[in-house]
């Protein structure tokens, strides 16, 4: 049962972090008297970064991580070398060109003071995946989490804008990194650049370094439109609203989707016995999610005027409208790490280019209609492609999916009922009703389950 400890650990620091984060967005509006337009373009600059870093370091964290083999150590100190060097070249050559063609000087400077401590914060947990540390993981996410909320509280007390933001984030990144390397938790070593590695490296991997570093890009570039086509089709006060709502769901998606989706990956390209496993949950993590985004989306329209003010009332709308995409994102999303164990990123590739094109049309579309129908758009074609993914996923771990997609389906069409401002928005509750006889029926295969884990512990 390596696998749920080790996710374990990671949903309790991602835990942490949902705790922290609903705490800190409210008291930067209620206290400090941060606008959203704060928040709006924080958004757009992690928006830009984030597409960026999306083929800063060429896949090669993802190729190596799925490398079918146990990495030593001198072969970790000379891919960290390469990777800090290449990642960090990339990034700040990029920043810097992007500024140049916005002519924004203040965009260079915040991009760099949180994108280099950044591809260092993702080299660290990147190795600590790879030798699965997943308990010290953990620590560095709560680590991060909570040094991001304390200095953007102290910092925000003087300086109430998007900077404040910034230089909390990058703190963030350097102090949770470099807690683990020096309190020697953690053996990091560098070395001279060896040319041989590099070559080496990126020829054995070259379908995915190229095929998944393009849909890297697509895919980011994608899941950050409505930032960057609100933001030229409305203003900075819908899009603060957005990016109030998205990372709410965000946080949530943190505890419910990337405890698994960062120890899957490892188990999938080491083991088919953990890939039929893990493959065998899917229905057992589509019910089990469902509650927690199904209550974010029904009680949003009161939580979030208790957190912020009545004038972020909008926040929740877009919360309800969002939430069914974010639920599909993290219910399938950890499964596509089949398509780079099986070597298919090219297929993720073709995906996410025909995502792409159909993310731009219903956004456009939808805008002349108004914010709202352009993000139920954009959240409806998402389900759709989200749902092809989990298609192939399958069928590269040669595993019929008909019952699995057939449910997700049903639960998709439940949470979007929620988005309704009538009495059908509660038939949205009745796949709780069955979670609940599920478990119910099958508790002692439960109780066994849970006797085996602490078996192994002891």
């Amino acid at each position: 049962m390596g696998i749920v400890r080790d996710a374990g650990y990671v949903l309790v620091s991602n835990i942490i972090t949902i705790a922290v984060t609903f705490l800190y967005y409210p008291l930067l509006v209620k206290f400090y008297g941060f606008p959203s337009e704060v928040f709006g373009s924080f958004q757009y600059i992690q928006s830009t970064l984030g597409v960026i870093a999306s083929f800063s370091v060429i896949a090669m964290d993802t190729a190596y991580v799925s490398e079918r083999k146990a990495h030593s150590e001198q072969e970790r100190a000379k891919f960290a070398t390469w990777f800090l060097l290449i990642g960090i070249i990339i990034k700040s050559s990029s920043i810097l060109i992007w500024a140049f063609l916005i002519k924004d000087v203040s965009f260079a400077m915040l991009g760099l003071i949180i994108g280099i401590p950044q591809i260092f914060s993702i080299m660290v947990q990147l190795i600590l995946r790879d030798q699965k540390e997943f308990k010290l993981l953990s620590i560095v996410i709560i680590l991060q989490s909570a040094t991001n909320v304390a200095t953007g509280l102290i910092i925000g007390f003087f300086v109430r804008n998007e900077v404040s933001l910034v230089l909390a984030s990058s703190t963030s990144f350097l102090v949770s990194s470099g807690y683990v390397i020096l309190k020697g938790k953690m053996c990091l070593r560098f070395s001279k650049p060896d040319r041989s590695f590099i070559r080496g490296f990126l020829k054995d991997n070259s379908n995915l370094v190229i095929f998944q570093t393009g849909s890297s890009i697509l895919n980011t570039f994608s899941f950050n439109l409505p930032v960057f086509i609100l933001r030229v089709l409305f203003d900075d006060v819908i899009l603060g609203f957005y990016s109030l709502a998205y990372r709410l769901i965000l946080a949530v998606n943190r505890v419910m989707s990337q405890a698994l989706a960062q120890t899957f990956l490892p188990y999938f390209s080491k083991s088919r016995d953990d890939e039929l496993r893990i493959f065998g949950w899917f229905p057992m993590l589509a019910l089990g999610f469902y509650p927690m985004y199904l209550m974010v989306s029904l009680f949003s329209g009161w939580y979030i005027p208790l957190l912020f003010t009545q004038e972020f009332g909008e926040v929740g709308k877009i919360i309800r409208i969002l939430i069914p995409w974010q639920y599909t994102v993290a219910v399938i999303s950890p499964y596509t790490s089949s398509f780079m164990v099986h070597k298919k990123a090219n297929m993720g590739l073709w995906i996410n280019i025909l995502l792409l094109g159909a993310r731009i049309g219903s956004l456009i579309l939808g805008a002349s209609f108004g914010h709202r129908i352009a993000l139920i758009l954009f959240s409806m074609i998402s389900v759709l492609f989200f749902n092809i993914m989990m298609v192939y996923s399958f069928k590269y771990a040669v595993i019929r999916c008909n019952r699995d997609l057939s449910m997700m389906i049903l639960l998709q069409i439940s949470m979007y009922l929620a988005v309704l401002d009538n009495v059908f928005r509660w038939i949205s509750v009745l796949p709780c009703l069955i979670l609940i006889y599920s478990v119910f029926s099958k508790r002692d295969s439960f109780k066994q389950v849970m006797m085996s884990i602490k078996r192994k512990r002891t």
